[in-house]
């Protein structure tokens, strides 16, 4: 009986999901939004490990200050405002987590 049920229960998921996802809606498993706060969390210590957390906390902070009529391209250009050129290469970094974490406060 054990056996019967898992095997019942594979074939769906995967259509539930595939309709879910070609119909855009976002009904994900909490798995999905376990992996995102898994990503948020790796972008979130790499970045610090490149800026530290005073200057990580600094930045996130005159990001989010504006964030809700923030566009990619306003985060871009303030950040290479905040940061010495020879870190702009890691603002696609921060952009990715924006994103990211974008994408979990919807779900």
């Amino acid at each position: 009986p054990g056996s019967d049920s898992e095997e019942e229960a594979k074939p769906i998921k995967p259509e539930k999901k595939d309709s879910a996802e070609s119909r855009g809606i976002r009904k994900q498993p909490s798995a999905d939004i376990n992996s995102l706060a898994i990503q948020v969390e790796v972008f979130r210590s790499h970045l610090e490990q490149l800026f530290g957390t005073d200057m990580l906390c600094s930045l996130y902070g005159a990001l989010s200050a504006d964030n809700e009529e923030s566009s990619t391209e306003g985060r871009e250009a303030l950040l290479k405002q905040l940061l010495p050129p020879d870190k702009h290469k890691h603002i696609g970094t921060f952009e990715k987590l924006f994103q990211l974490e974008d994408q979990l406060w919807i779900r």
